[in-house]
């Protein structure tokens, strides 16, 4: 392992790779889960035991060289989003943001995303946790759910951690959507909607992937939060079938938050090295 770890600090120049030299167990436990995920009960018994197993692992090694690329950033592995991950980025980044400050932009290829109005859009509680964004020349559109802002946002983290979903913020983007679908022929009768996908950043990200996973979308969300029950949660989801969904994680290794996040099917996971000063969990790691 001490070898590894030094092969990787000198090729990736980061110092936090130094950690790998560490031994662990979590290899071993995604073993058992794989081979048993297909048998009920005991596929769900394995993957809560690999869960806590590999998160806390992570969890820890994130917490050490989150400290140390603070220090000294690595050198190369950043995140060069483009094309729909880099297009969910800077939505992710722009719903943070009061609804009438949200701006257009412009995506790698050259496309421009426009900000929807909400008069255009179906009824929502709270227009601060949600923004729909559209590429006329893609006929494409990305619903953006905010992150932890306030204190409700601080009640539905709390609930994550405990292993638990926030069965409020899921339901409203999922009822969001569903509507929007059926009624975009009234609002957008010179628009084919041919395209929508969900994304989001941290507890945004959580809500954006669940959602995306229920309705059989394609969602890109970074640094997803998770809580210790992650695994089992989406083991049952996955026995319990459904539709078809594709769900891009993005994550910057050291990240705490989303420590626990599991595999599921559908999901894809990329991790990117930590290479700006400042918390590996801040969005801006994945932007320019």
């Amino acid at each position: 392992n001490f070898d590894k770890a030094t092969a990787a600090v000198l090729e990736t120049g980061d110092l936090s790779r130094v950690l790998d030299a560490v031994p662990t167990i979590g290899a071993g436990t995604e073993f058992i889960s794989a081979c048993t995920r297909k048998i009920p009960v005991v596929g769900q018994a394995a993957e809560q035991v690999n869960s806590l197993t590999t998160g806390s692992e992570r969890l820890v090694r994130g917490a050490l060289g989150s400290g140390i690329n603070n220090i000294c950033p690595a050198a190369t592995g950043r995140p060069c989003l483009t094309g729909s991950a880099y297009v969910g980025a800077k939505i992710s980044e722009e719903v943070y943001k009061a609804p009438g400050e949200r701006s257009s932009f412009r995506d790698r290829e050259g496309n421009w995303w426009h900000p929807v109005d909400w008069q255009y859009l179906p009824h929502f509680d709270d227009h601060a946790r949600l923004g729909v964004f559209h590429c006329p020349a893609l006929k494409a559109f990305f619903c953006g759910c905010r992150g932890t802002q306030d204190c409700q946002d601080i009640n539905s983290d709390i609930v994550v951690a405990f292993g638990g979903l926030p069965p409020d913020r899921c339901a409203s983007v999922i009822n969001f959507v569903i509507q929007f679908k059926r009624e975009r022929e009234e609002h957008y009768r010179d628009l084919e909607l041919c395209d929508l996908r969900t994304c989001g950043h941290s507890l945004g990200g959580l809500v954006a992937g669940y959602s995306a996973s229920y309705l059989g979308l394609t969602a890109e969300v970074f640094n997803p939060y998770a809580g210790i029950n992650d695994g089992v949660i989406k083991g049952i989801l996955d026995e319990a079938g459904g539709r078809s969904a594709t769900i891009n994680v993005h994550r910057i290794r050291n990240d705490v938050a989303s420590a626990f996040y599991a595999e599921g099917s559908g999901i894809t996971i990329k991790e990117y090295s930590h290479t700006k000063k400042g918390l590996a969990h801040s969005l801006s790691q994945f932007l320019p």
